[in-house]
C-alpha cells in the first residue's frame, strides 16, 4: 500500500509542489517568478518649469528585465480627478528577449502617474512599479484686458486671467514698456490704477504656477465705451440733439428695392421715382457736444455749452439704420473735406485738424439704394499741439 503525502512550500516568490511517493524517489514540480529588474525613468529627468511643474511633454521608458525571457509589459497612466484606466498590453513574444525598454509620451495637461509591470515567457508576474507625480501644464493662460474710466485722468485696467491646470501665479502691467512693472497683482482679481493723460500703451502679462505667459495690451486712447459707463445720461440728452439736426435725403433715381431683389428686372408696376424708405435712424454718437475733451479723453461739460478739444485727435463714432436695405459706407468730413470712409459697425474714425480754431463734422451715410443722410456737429475750439 502506498501514501501519499503533498506538502505545499510557500517561500517568498517560490511556489513548489512536492509529490512523494514511499517507493519512487521523490519528484519536485516546482515554478519560481523569477527576479525581474524593473525600474522608469523620465526625460527630462527633472521638472523644467516653475513650482514642479513640466512645461513640455514628458517621456515616460519602462525598463523590464528578466532571467530568461520577457513576454509582456502591461502599463497605464493614471491623471488625478479622473477615472482610473485599464492597463495597455505591449506584446514583446516574437522579441525574444530578457531586457525590454517601452516609452511613452505623456502630453496632456494635469497630475500623473505611470505605472507598469512585466509578465515573463512562462507567465510568472513581477510587481507593479509606479512613477512619482508628474505635473504638465502645457497651456499658457487665457488673458484679456479691459479699461474703465474712474476720473478724466484716472483709468482702471482689469486683467481677466485664468488658468485652469496650474493656476495664475502673477499679473504685471506695463506703460509704454516692458523695462520695469508698473505694478503687480496676485490676488483675483487683477487690477491696475493707472493716471495720466494722452495715448499710452498699457500691457498686462500674466504667469501661471508653471511659468507659462501670456500677454495682451491696450490703449489708453479715449473710446466710446469710456463715455456710456461713466455719462450715460449725458449722451441719451446729447442724442436727441444731434438727431434733430440729421437730414434724410431720397434719391428719386434710386432704384427701388423690389428691382434689387428682381435682379433689377424691369416691370410695369415699377416706379424709377419711388421712395422706397429712408436713413431717418442714427446720427453721431461721440463727441458729445457741450464738453471739454482733453486728448481725446472727455472731462466734463462746460456752463457755456461750448464744445471744445485741446490736443489730440477727435474720435468721432456715428450709428446710422436704413429702412429697406444695409448701409454701404459711412463718409467724415472735417471742414466740408472727406477725411475717411467706414463700412464697419461701428463706424468710426480719429479726426485731426490742421490748425487751431472753429471745426464743423459732417457724417454721411450711404446705403446700397444709393439713399444718403447726414448729420453735423460743431467744434467750437479746437486747440492744436503745436
Amino acid at each position: 500500500m502506498y501514501k501519499k503525502i503533498l506538502k505545499i512550500f510557500i517561500i517568498y516568490v517560490s511556489l513548489c509542489f512536492t509529490l512523494i511517493s514511499i517507493n519512487v524517489s521523490a519528484t519536485i514540480i516546482c515554478k519560481t517568478v523569477d527576479n525581474l529588474d524593473n525600474r522608469i525613468t523620465i526625460n527630462p529627468a527633472e521638472p523644467n518649469g516653475n513650482f514642479e511643474w513640466y512645461i513640455t511633454p514628458v517621456y515616460v521608458t519602462f525598463h523590464a528585465e528578466d532571467d530568461i525571457q520577457l513576454a509582456f509589459i502591461y502599463y497605464k497612466v493614471t491623471t488625478q480627478g479622473q477615472a482610473d484606466p485599464n492597463w495597455t498590453q505591449v506584446d514583446i513574444r516574437n522579441e525574444h528577449t530578457a531586457k525590454y525598454n517601452f516609452t511613452i509620451t505623456i502630453n496632456n495637461d494635469g497630475v500623473h502617474t505611470a505605472s507598469f509591470y512585466a509578465v515573463d515567457h512562462v507567465g510568472n508576474i513581477g510587481p507593479v512599479h509606479t512613477s512619482g507625480w508628474i505635473q504638465i501644464d502645457l497651456t499658457i493662460p487665457e488673458l484679456s484686458l479691459s479699461k474703465e474710466k474712474i476720473s478724466f485722468s484716472e483709468k482702471k485696467f482689469t486683467a481677466d486671467a485664468t488658468d485652469i491646470t496650474s493656476g495664475i501665479h502673477t499679473v504685471m502691467f506695463y506703460v509704454d514698456d516692458f523695462t520695469d512693472p508698473a505694478y503687480e497683482d496676485t490676488i483675483f482679481p487683477y487690477e491696475f490704477l493707472w493716471s495720466g493723460i494722452g495715448n499710452h500703451t498699457i500691457t498686462a502679462k500674466t504667469y501661471d504656477f508653471a511659468g507659462n505667459e501670456a500677454i495682451t495690451e491696450l490703449s489708453t486712447s479715449k473710446s466710446s465705451d469710456f463715455i456710456f459707463k461713466t455719462m450715460p445720461k449725458k449722451i441719451e440728452s446729447n442724442w436727441a440733439t444731434l438727431t434733430i439736426i440729421m437730414q434724410c435725403i431720397s434719391d428719386r433715381n434710386a432704384i427701388p428695392f423690389g428691382d434689387l431683389l428682381e435682379k433689377n428686372a424691369r416691370t410695369t408696376n415699377n416706379d424709377p421715382t419711388k421712395k422706397v424708405g429712408s436713413i431717418c435712424v442714427g446720427g453721431i454718437t461721440s463727441p458729445v457736444p457741450g464738453y471739454l475733451y482733453l486728448f481725446g479723453d472727455q472731462l466734463f461739460p462746460l456752463k457755456s455749452g461750448k464744445t471744445i478739444f485741446l490736443f489730440g485727435g477727435i474720435l468721432v463714432e456715428a450709428n446710422f439704420t436704413a429702412e429697406g436695405a444695409p448701409i454701404k459706407t459711412v463718409q467724415f468730413y472735417l471742414d466740408d473735406v472727406l477725411m475717411n470712409e467706414d463700412t464697419t459697425v461701428p463706424y468710426s474714425v480719429i479726426l485731426s485738424t490742421k490748425h487751431s480754431g472753429p471745426a464743423t463734422i459732417k457724417v454721411t451715410a450711404i446705403d446700397i439704394l444709393g439713399r444718403s443722410a447726414s448729420a453735423t456737429l460743431n467744434i467750437d475750439n479746437y486747440l492744436k499741439l503745436v
